[in-house]
């Protein structure tokens, strides 16, 4: 699937994605947007989230109809659907956060976050997929 990139993330989640990524304190938020060895060592953790998202969709979309199609691109033009591209910010996203243990649970220990939010409806959607509910103008579909 083509990748989305840090920018994709930034335009959802703001400098969150760098508090995210920076699991080794290596960011100063006062400095503003990170650059340079800062900037590359927190990709790191960027890049391993959307990879981690990326392999997550292959995966879940493998056992369906569009499995001859991984990875999934729109009819005409090769470029990932753009709701399949959402997804994959939102699982990124996901993933970048609660690796840094950004979590809240209800009384019921069910996680209550934007971020678990943005978690299910991405799952949601890749399911719909997956059962045809949700038809995607993709190549050989």
């Amino acid at each position: 699937m083509a990748q989305i990139t840090y920018t994709d993330l930034v335009d959802r989640y703001g400098n969150n994605v760098w508090a995210w990524a920076d699991v080794n304190g290596i960011w100063d938020v006062t400095q503003g947007t990170p650059s340079g060895a800062t900037l590359t060592a927190l990709l790191v953790q960027v890049n391993d989230a959307i990879n981690a998202a990326d392999a997550r969709i292959d995966d879940l979309l493998r056992g369906c109809s569009l499995s001859f199609v991984i990875p999934v691109v729109t009819q005409g033009t090769s470029t990932v659907p753009q709701t399949i591209r959402d997804c994959k910010r939102k699982l990124a996203g996901y993933f970048l956060s609660t690796a840094r243990d950004v979590r809240d649970f209800d009384k019921d220990s069910n996680p209550i976050t934007n971020m678990y939010a943005d978690y299910v409806d991405a799952m949601k959607i890749i399911e719909d997929v997956r059962l045809k509910h949700l038809v995607l103008n993709v190549v050989g579909q």
